[in-house]
């Protein structure tokens, strides 16, 4: 009987630690900040991205990063606001946490990845020099990080399909 008690305690114990430690990690990741849920408050996802000239037509990076942001918009059920400057500022802005969310065609091997937070390589350029292609987000935001990557993971996947799939 005393064998049977000690099991039932320890299990006991063992139910009570786990709901106790598992109860603690129902929101992780979280963002530091908290701009993913200021995004989903306010309905609108702040973006920056480099100066644009109104007659250049978006080159290929551009047109990738505008559709995997849009991905995010639409997982958040917000919609996106440009901010367009300097890539350098905008960084700059990141890092202060004035900004989530910068696409730039940054690559993976900027020395602000030292700084941000770079998402998962979006597009891979094969040429002289292969660069990977990242996205960046405000320092410590891990749950819109952990989102970026998942958005783009799923485009990637994606078309990939649609490649296999075209005759």
């Amino acid at each position: 009987m005393l064998r049977k008690s000690r099991l039932a305690t320890a299990l006991l114990r063992a139910v009570f630690i786990l709901t106790v430690a598992g109860s603690g990690c129902a929101d992780l990741p979280r963002d530091q900040q908290g701009w993913t849920a200021k995004v989903e408050k306010s309905g609108v996802l702040l973006v920056g991205g480099p100066a644009r000239d109104g007659q250049a037509a978006p080159t290929p990076l551009e047109e990738r990063e505008t559709r995997l942001v849009e991905a995010v918009a639409r997982r958040l059920g917000v919609r996106v606001e440009w901010r367009r400057g300097n890539v350098h500022e905008l960084l700059e802005a990141l890092e202060k946490r004035r900004l989530p969310l910068v696409a730039a065609a940054l690559p993976s091997d900027s020395p602000f990845a030292a700084t941000v937070g770079f998402s998962r390589p979006y597009v891979r350029h094969y040429g002289p020099e292969s660069k990977d292609y990242c996205l960046a987000v405000a320092p410590g935001e891990n749950r819109l990080l952990l989102l970026v990557d998942e958005v783009v993971a799923d485009v990637q996947k994606a078309e990939k399909e649609r490649e296999r799939a075209a005759p």
